[in-house]
């Protein structure tokens, strides 16, 4: 993944990584990306304000979930939320359709065990 964020940093200087690490952060794999090609956490700007885990009810511990942007997009960003809605609790209110947390192989509706962002 260094590889490919420092190849894509040669053609362009607004790059963005998304997705699922699986891992907490102090887990460290995604240490090398952050720390050898200038890529921040989007959550951690300023206009961020919420909660920081993106899984379960969304503690620090439960952060497994990035949207990484270069020093470029970083210094344009306007608002960084996470919509928590596909994802049942009553921590904040969720789609209509989603009625509980059981899983979908149940029948029964939730988007993601994830929270996008």
């Amino acid at each position: 993944m260094v590889r490919i964020a420092s190849d894509l940093r040669k053609r362009t200087p607004r790059i963005v990584v998304a997705g699922d690490s699986n891992d907490y952060p102090a887990g460290g794999s995604l240490d090398p990306l952050v720390k050898n090609t200038k890529l921040t956490d989007a959550r951690s700007l300023p206009v961020y304000s919420g909660r920081p885990g993106t899984y379960k009810t969304t503690g620090k511990t439960e952060k497994i979930d990035y949207l990484l942007i270069s020093p470029a997009l970083s210094r344009r960003v306007k608002a960084v939320d996470v919509n928590r809605k596909g994802y049942f609790s009553t921590l904040w209110g969720p789609y209509e359709e989603i009625k509980n947390a059981a899983p979908a192989d149940r029948g029964l509706l939730q988007a993601s065990d994830h929270h996008c962002l």
